[in-house]
């Protein structure tokens, strides 16, 4: 290369990250950037950096260049690695709201055992469209193999518009305000005066608009250090 000449200043490269190593990560459907952010072990704000992003929205397909010091992305240390349940040959079914999985099971000729009454231990999640038994699991920070035990399932499936029951750890009750979406995967809440982001199924957060001042009782898990919080269900006061 030549040199720079007299009173020139040498143009300085940038110099990538001294440790770790970078992917080209393609967007997925129901991807934000938190969960990119947790899957590889960086920030939202570091993302945001490396690509040059002025907001938190993604497109699918979209190419993001995310540095890790992650030898095996996704693994959180000490995290016990579970087999996954065998699947069925359709992961989705669209019932009508209430529906039970047994009903809907006899329906579509599927083998699910008979659903017992919700037990104290269990908080009741009406399924989304887009949901599936992995995305439930992740979202609220159980395995899918639980889910399948609480609700006598044989398949991982998830029925649109049926009633799952969800282990009741961590789970709040609280009476609040919803504000508004924030992106395709929250809403904005306000609780005892507090802001909060609560996770929904994705695209479904501009579902949630309520008249300015609406009180409501909102159901959602308080989170932990790996996942954010998530709503449950709301009813209007």
């Amino acid at each position: 290369p030549s040199k720079p000449g007299p009173g020139q200043k040498p143009v300085e490269k940038p110099k990538p990250p001294t440790t770790g190593s970078d992917v080209t990560y393609i967007v997925k459907s129901g991807d934000s950037l938190w969960k990119i952010a947790n899957k590889y072990g960086t920030t939202i704000a570091q993302i945001k950096k490396d690509n040059k992003l002025t907001s938190d929205a993604l497109t699918i397909g979209q190419k993001l260049i995310i540095y890790t010091n992650k030898k095996e992305p996704g693994k959180i240390p000490g995290q016990k690695v579970n087999k996954k349940p065998k699947k069925a040959s359709s992961n989705t079914i669209i019932g009508k709201n209430g529906e039970s999985l047994s009903l809907l099971a006899k329906k579509s000729n599927i083998l699910i055992e008979k659903v017992s009454s919700a037990q104290s231990s269990t908080v009741m999640y009406q399924i989304k469209a887009g949901d599936t038994l992995y995305s439930l699991a992740e979202r609220f920070n159980t395995e899918v193999s639980e889910l399948m035990t609480l609700n006598k399932l044989e398949y991982p499936i998830a029925v649109i518009g049926a009633n799952l029951q969800l282990p009741s750890d961590h789970v709040q009750r609280s009476q609040g305000i919803i504000v508004g979406a924030i992106d395709n995967t929250s809403i904005e809440v306000l609780i005892d005066g507090a802001h909060q982001a609560l996770e929904v199924s994705y695209g479904s957060s501009h579902n949630y608009q309520y008249e300015e001042g609406q009180q409501v009782v909102l159901t959602y898990t308080t989170g932990s250090d790996n996942h954010r919080p998530a709503l449950i269900s709301v009813v209007q006061i």
